[in-house]
Protein backbone atom coordinates (compact mmCIF):
# COMPACT_ATOMS: atom_id res chain seq x y z
CA UNK A 1 0.00 0.00 0.00
CA UNK A 2 1.39 3.33 -1.02
CA UNK A 3 -0.52 6.86 0.52
CA UNK A 4 0.15 10.02 -2.20
CA UNK A 5 1.14 13.02 -0.48
CA UNK A 6 2.18 11.38 2.69
CA UNK A 7 4.41 14.40 3.87
CA UNK A 8 0.68 16.44 3.66
CA UNK A 9 -1.51 13.68 6.03
CA UNK A 10 2.09 14.07 8.35
CA UNK A 11 1.10 17.74 8.25
CA UNK A 12 -2.36 17.36 8.71
CA UNK A 13 -1.30 15.09 12.70
CA UNK A 14 0.68 17.93 13.23
CA UNK A 15 -1.97 20.60 12.92
CA UNK A 16 -3.88 18.83 14.72
CA UNK A 17 -1.53 18.22 17.46
CA UNK A 18 -1.34 22.21 17.79
CA UNK A 19 -5.01 23.10 18.31
CA UNK A 20 -4.61 20.33 21.42
CA UNK A 21 -2.18 21.62 22.23
CA UNK A 22 -3.02 25.13 22.76
CA UNK A 23 -6.64 24.11 23.44
CA UNK A 24 -4.93 22.28 26.81
CA UNK A 25 -3.00 25.00 27.74
CA UNK A 26 -6.25 27.70 27.18
CA UNK A 27 -8.13 25.86 29.02
CA UNK A 28 -7.39 27.04 32.24
CA UNK A 29 -7.70 30.98 31.28
CA UNK A 30 -11.22 29.87 30.66
CA UNK A 31 -11.73 28.12 33.65
CA UNK A 32 -9.46 30.76 35.67
CA UNK A 33 -12.40 32.50 37.40
CA UNK A 34 -14.44 29.42 38.26
CA UNK A 35 -11.16 28.02 39.96
CA UNK A 36 -10.30 30.76 41.54
CA UNK A 37 -13.19 31.24 43.81
CA UNK A 38 -13.42 27.82 44.25
CA UNK A 39 -10.28 26.68 45.49
CA UNK A 40 -9.96 30.51 46.60
CA UNK A 41 -7.10 31.47 44.80
CA UNK A 42 -5.82 34.92 44.69
CA UNK A 43 -4.10 37.04 41.43
CA UNK A 44 -1.22 36.35 43.01
CA UNK A 45 -1.46 32.50 42.95
CA UNK A 46 -2.89 32.93 39.73
CA UNK A 47 0.20 34.52 38.52
CA UNK A 48 2.59 31.29 40.17
CA UNK A 49 0.61 28.99 38.72
CA UNK A 50 0.99 30.14 35.37
CA UNK A 51 4.63 31.07 35.83
CA UNK A 52 5.06 27.61 36.91
CA UNK A 53 3.85 26.69 32.85
CA UNK A 54 6.64 28.87 31.60
CA UNK A 55 9.41 27.78 33.63
CA UNK A 56 8.85 24.12 33.01
CA UNK A 57 8.40 25.39 29.37
CA UNK A 58 11.62 27.30 29.51
CA UNK A 59 13.23 24.58 30.24
CA UNK A 60 12.19 21.57 28.40
CA UNK A 61 12.07 23.93 25.14
CA UNK A 62 16.02 23.63 25.13
CA UNK A 63 16.04 19.37 26.41
CA UNK A 64 13.37 18.85 24.11
CA UNK A 65 15.75 19.57 21.45
CA UNK A 66 18.10 17.75 22.74
CA UNK A 67 15.63 14.48 23.38
CA UNK A 68 14.56 14.89 19.25
CA UNK A 69 17.66 14.90 18.29
CA UNK A 70 18.33 11.41 20.27
CA UNK A 71 15.32 9.46 20.15
CA UNK A 72 13.78 11.14 16.82
CA UNK A 73 10.80 12.59 15.74
CA UNK A 74 8.52 9.52 16.03
CA UNK A 75 9.08 8.81 19.48
CA UNK A 76 9.45 12.17 20.81
CA UNK A 77 6.30 13.01 20.01
CA UNK A 78 4.77 10.09 21.23
CA UNK A 79 6.33 11.27 24.57
CA UNK A 80 5.02 14.73 24.46
CA UNK A 81 1.75 14.05 23.21
CA UNK A 82 0.86 11.33 26.05
CA UNK A 83 3.18 13.52 28.12
CA UNK A 84 0.66 16.93 28.39
CA UNK A 85 -2.76 14.98 27.94
CA UNK A 86 -2.15 13.06 30.97
CA UNK A 87 -1.34 16.27 32.95
CA UNK A 88 -3.71 18.01 31.51
CA UNK A 89 -6.17 15.28 32.87
CA UNK A 90 -4.81 15.68 36.46
CA UNK A 91 -5.90 19.03 36.43
CA UNK A 92 -9.33 17.97 37.75
CA UNK A 93 -7.40 16.49 40.89
CA UNK A 94 -6.13 19.62 41.96
CA UNK A 95 -7.62 20.59 45.22
CA UNK A 96 -5.26 23.95 46.16
CA UNK A 97 -2.50 26.36 44.49
CA UNK A 98 0.33 23.65 45.04
CA UNK A 99 -1.60 20.78 43.14
CA UNK A 100 -2.28 23.14 40.55
CA UNK A 101 0.90 24.55 39.93
CA UNK A 102 2.52 21.37 40.25
CA UNK A 103 0.27 20.16 37.09
CA UNK A 104 0.82 23.18 35.37
CA UNK A 105 4.33 22.35 35.77
CA UNK A 106 4.30 19.11 33.70
CA UNK A 107 2.15 20.72 31.12
CA UNK A 108 4.48 22.89 30.34
CA UNK A 109 7.55 20.31 30.70
CA UNK A 110 6.29 18.18 28.28
CA UNK A 111 4.13 20.46 26.16
CA UNK A 112 7.56 22.31 24.79
CA UNK A 113 8.61 19.02 23.69
CA UNK A 114 6.12 18.89 20.62
CA UNK A 115 7.92 22.00 19.09
CA UNK A 116 11.08 20.83 18.30
CA UNK A 117 9.63 17.32 17.23
CA UNK A 118 7.16 19.05 15.48
CA UNK A 119 10.42 20.97 13.82
CA UNK A 120 12.54 17.87 12.93
CA UNK A 121 9.38 16.35 11.27
CA UNK A 122 9.08 19.19 8.56
CA UNK A 123 12.53 19.14 8.11
CA UNK A 124 12.77 15.37 7.35
CA UNK A 125 9.48 15.92 5.00
CA UNK A 126 9.93 18.59 3.57
CA UNK A 127 12.28 20.68 1.16
CA UNK A 128 13.09 24.21 1.94
CA UNK A 129 10.98 26.18 -0.48
CA UNK A 130 8.19 24.34 0.73
CA UNK A 131 8.92 23.80 4.32
CA UNK A 132 7.20 27.21 5.90
CA UNK A 133 4.40 26.49 4.43
CA UNK A 134 3.79 23.50 6.64
CA UNK A 135 5.14 25.57 9.48
CA UNK A 136 3.09 27.95 9.16
CA UNK A 137 -0.14 25.32 8.86
CA UNK A 138 1.25 24.31 11.66
CA UNK A 139 1.24 27.72 13.41
CA UNK A 140 -2.43 28.14 12.52
CA UNK A 141 -2.95 25.14 13.99
CA UNK A 142 -1.91 26.45 17.46
CA UNK A 143 -3.71 29.58 17.22
CA UNK A 144 -6.65 27.98 16.47
CA UNK A 145 -6.91 26.13 19.24
CA UNK A 146 -6.63 28.94 21.47
CA UNK A 147 -9.76 29.96 19.27
CA UNK A 148 -12.01 27.21 19.71
CA UNK A 149 -10.86 26.77 23.78
CA UNK A 150 -12.88 29.14 25.08
CA UNK A 151 -15.82 28.53 23.22
CA UNK A 152 -15.29 24.77 23.83
CA UNK A 153 -14.29 24.42 27.44
CA UNK A 154 -16.91 27.12 28.58
CA UNK A 155 -19.33 24.59 26.96
CA UNK A 156 -18.37 21.25 28.78
CA UNK A 157 -17.87 23.75 31.83
CA UNK A 158 -21.47 24.58 31.77
CA UNK A 159 -22.52 21.13 31.52
CA UNK A 160 -23.76 19.83 35.27
CA UNK A 161 -22.00 16.15 34.62
CA UNK A 162 -18.84 17.94 34.05
CA UNK A 163 -17.89 21.39 35.49
CA UNK A 164 -14.19 22.52 35.50
CA UNK A 165 -12.58 19.75 36.39
CA UNK A 166 -14.69 17.08 33.60
CA UNK A 167 -13.50 19.77 31.01
CA UNK A 168 -9.64 19.10 32.03
CA UNK A 169 -10.35 15.37 32.04
CA UNK A 170 -12.09 15.40 28.49
CA UNK A 171 -9.53 18.00 26.80
CA UNK A 172 -6.90 15.83 27.82
CA UNK A 173 -8.12 12.52 26.93
CA UNK A 174 -8.91 13.99 23.13
CA UNK A 175 -4.56 13.55 22.71
CA UNK A 176 -4.77 10.10 22.66
CA UNK A 177 -6.91 9.74 19.92
CA UNK A 178 -4.09 10.62 17.80
CA UNK A 179 -1.76 8.08 19.00
CA UNK A 180 -2.29 5.24 17.04
CA UNK A 181 -2.35 7.70 14.29
CA UNK A 182 0.67 8.53 14.53
CA UNK A 183 2.06 5.47 14.86
CA UNK A 184 0.74 4.22 11.84
CA UNK A 185 1.64 7.09 9.37
CA UNK A 186 4.82 8.55 10.82
CA UNK A 187 8.26 7.08 9.67
CA UNK A 188 11.52 8.85 8.53
CA UNK A 189 11.21 9.02 5.16
CA UNK A 190 13.77 6.47 3.67
CA UNK A 191 12.42 3.88 6.12
CA UNK A 192 8.63 4.79 5.37
CA UNK A 193 6.99 1.66 3.79
CA UNK A 194 3.90 3.80 2.48
CA UNK A 195 5.60 6.31 0.36
CA UNK A 196 5.06 6.82 -3.21
CA UNK A 197 7.52 7.06 -5.86
CA UNK A 198 6.92 10.49 -6.77
CA UNK A 199 7.53 11.65 -2.92
CA UNK A 200 10.49 9.55 -2.46
CA UNK A 201 11.93 11.13 -5.92
CA UNK A 202 10.69 14.69 -4.13
CA UNK A 203 12.49 14.06 -1.03
CA UNK A 204 15.61 13.22 -2.34
CA UNK A 205 16.46 16.66 -4.36
CA UNK A 206 18.37 17.80 -1.20
CA UNK A 207 18.25 14.32 1.42
CA UNK A 208 21.83 15.39 2.41
CA UNK A 209 20.71 19.13 3.75
CA UNK A 210 17.80 18.17 5.59
CA UNK A 211 18.07 14.54 7.21
CA UNK A 212 19.73 16.28 10.57
CA UNK A 213 22.51 14.27 12.16
CA UNK A 214 22.10 12.76 15.12
CA UNK A 215 25.01 14.35 17.84
CA UNK A 216 26.55 11.84 19.92
CA UNK A 217 26.61 14.14 23.48
CA UNK A 218 24.98 17.21 24.51
CA UNK A 219 25.24 20.20 22.70
CA UNK A 220 27.21 22.68 24.28
CA UNK A 221 25.23 25.70 25.04
CA UNK A 222 27.71 28.33 24.60
CA UNK A 223 28.17 26.37 20.90
CA UNK A 224 24.30 27.24 20.23
CA UNK A 225 24.42 30.75 21.51
CA UNK A 226 27.56 31.37 19.01
CA UNK A 227 25.75 31.17 16.22
CA UNK A 228 23.96 34.29 14.95
CA UNK A 229 20.48 33.39 14.39
CA UNK A 230 20.10 32.22 18.18
CA UNK A 231 21.61 35.60 19.29
CA UNK A 232 18.76 37.42 17.61
CA UNK A 233 15.73 35.00 18.01
CA UNK A 234 16.23 34.08 21.59
CA UNK A 235 15.39 38.39 22.78
CA UNK A 236 13.37 38.54 19.69
CA UNK A 237 11.06 35.59 21.19
CA UNK A 238 11.48 37.01 25.09
CA UNK A 239 9.77 40.19 23.65
CA UNK A 240 6.98 38.29 21.52
CA UNK A 241 6.37 35.46 23.67
CA UNK A 242 5.33 38.14 26.49
CA UNK A 243 2.73 40.09 25.23
CA UNK A 244 1.53 36.83 23.21
CA UNK A 245 1.17 34.53 27.08
CA UNK A 246 -0.45 37.78 28.62
CA UNK A 247 -3.29 37.65 25.95
CA UNK A 248 -3.61 33.50 26.22
CA UNK A 249 -3.38 33.63 30.21
CA UNK A 250 -4.98 36.48 31.14
CA UNK A 251 -6.94 37.99 28.77
CA UNK A 252 -10.67 35.94 29.55
CA UNK A 253 -9.84 36.21 33.18
CA UNK A 254 -9.61 40.27 32.96
CA UNK A 255 -12.83 40.37 30.74
CA UNK A 256 -14.52 38.99 33.41
CA UNK A 257 -13.25 40.12 36.53
CA UNK A 258 -12.63 43.91 34.83
CA UNK A 259 -14.96 44.23 32.69
CA UNK A 260 -18.11 42.21 33.88
CA UNK A 261 -18.51 39.37 30.80
CA UNK A 262 -20.44 36.17 31.47
CA UNK A 263 -18.17 33.17 30.74
CA UNK A 264 -20.98 33.17 27.97
CA UNK A 265 -20.11 36.33 26.59
CA UNK A 266 -16.48 35.96 27.03
CA UNK A 267 -16.37 33.20 24.04
CA UNK A 268 -17.85 35.92 21.43
CA UNK A 269 -14.67 37.91 21.88
CA UNK A 270 -11.72 35.95 23.27
CA UNK A 271 -10.64 34.42 19.90
CA UNK A 272 -10.03 37.14 17.81
CA UNK A 273 -6.75 37.88 18.72
CA UNK A 274 -5.58 34.62 17.87
CA UNK A 275 -8.16 34.08 14.94
CA UNK A 276 -5.67 36.89 13.49
CA UNK A 277 -2.41 35.26 14.62
CA UNK A 278 -3.63 32.15 12.28
CA UNK A 279 -3.88 34.34 9.07
CA UNK A 280 -0.46 35.99 10.31
CA UNK A 281 1.05 32.07 10.35
CA UNK A 282 -0.98 30.98 7.56
CA UNK A 283 0.00 34.16 4.98
CA UNK A 284 3.32 34.46 6.22
CA UNK A 285 4.18 30.80 5.51
CA UNK A 286 3.25 31.20 2.01
CA UNK A 287 4.71 34.64 1.51
CA UNK A 288 7.87 33.45 2.54
CA UNK A 289 7.97 30.37 0.52
CA UNK A 290 6.52 32.39 -3.09
CA UNK A 291 9.34 35.04 -2.09
CA UNK A 292 11.74 31.86 -2.32
CA UNK A 293 10.14 30.47 -5.34
CA UNK A 294 10.72 33.52 -7.13
CA UNK A 295 14.25 33.11 -6.96
CA UNK A 296 14.98 34.88 -3.44
CA UNK A 297 17.91 33.10 -1.21
CA UNK A 298 16.08 31.30 2.14
CA UNK A 299 17.28 33.58 4.44
CA UNK A 300 16.57 36.59 3.33
CA UNK A 301 13.09 35.94 2.74
CA UNK A 302 12.72 35.03 5.70
CA UNK A 303 14.13 38.00 7.18
CA UNK A 304 11.77 40.49 4.42
CA UNK A 305 8.64 38.42 6.54
CA UNK A 306 10.08 38.85 9.58
CA UNK A 307 10.97 42.28 9.81
CA UNK A 308 7.78 43.15 7.88
CA UNK A 309 5.29 41.96 10.23
CA UNK A 310 7.39 43.07 13.21
CA UNK A 311 6.62 46.65 11.97
CA UNK A 312 3.05 45.81 11.93
CA UNK A 313 3.32 45.66 15.58
CA UNK A 314 3.40 49.45 16.73
CA UNK A 315 -0.01 49.59 15.14
CA UNK A 316 -1.28 47.63 17.98
CA UNK A 317 0.08 49.97 20.73
CA UNK A 318 -1.64 52.70 18.60
CA UNK A 319 -4.85 51.47 18.28
CA UNK A 320 -4.87 50.63 22.08
CA UNK A 321 -4.04 54.32 22.85
CA UNK A 322 -6.64 55.87 21.35
CA UNK A 323 -8.27 58.58 23.19
CA UNK A 324 -5.72 57.93 25.70
CA UNK A 325 -3.36 59.83 23.88
CA UNK A 326 -4.31 63.19 25.53
CA UNK A 327 -2.16 61.01 28.33
CA UNK A 328 0.91 61.69 26.75
CA UNK A 329 0.33 64.59 24.46
CA UNK A 330 -1.13 67.26 26.50
CA UNK A 331 2.07 69.77 26.18
CA UNK A 332 2.08 69.56 22.46
CA UNK A 333 -2.18 70.50 22.78
CA UNK A 334 -1.63 73.49 24.55
CA UNK A 335 0.86 74.90 22.40
CA UNK A 336 -1.16 73.97 18.81
CA UNK A 337 -0.03 71.16 17.59
CA UNK A 338 -2.31 67.74 17.28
Amino acid sequence: MKISSLRWWITGILVLASVLNYVDRTALAVAAKTIKDQLHLTDTQYGGITNAFLLAYTISYFLGGVITDRIGTRASFLISLCGWSVANMAHALARGFLDLAAFRFGLGLFEAIYFPAAMRGFTEWFRPVDRSKAVGLMLAGASFGAVIAPPLVSWMMGQPSLGWRGAFVITGAIGFVLVPVWLFLYRPPALHPYLTGAERDYLQLDAPSRTPARRASLPNLAEVLAYPASRVIIPARAITDASWYLLLFWLIKYLQSERGFSLQLVQYVAWIPFAAADVGAIFGGWLSSRLIAKGMPIVQARQRCMVGFALILPITLVAYLGNRAELILPPVRRHGGI
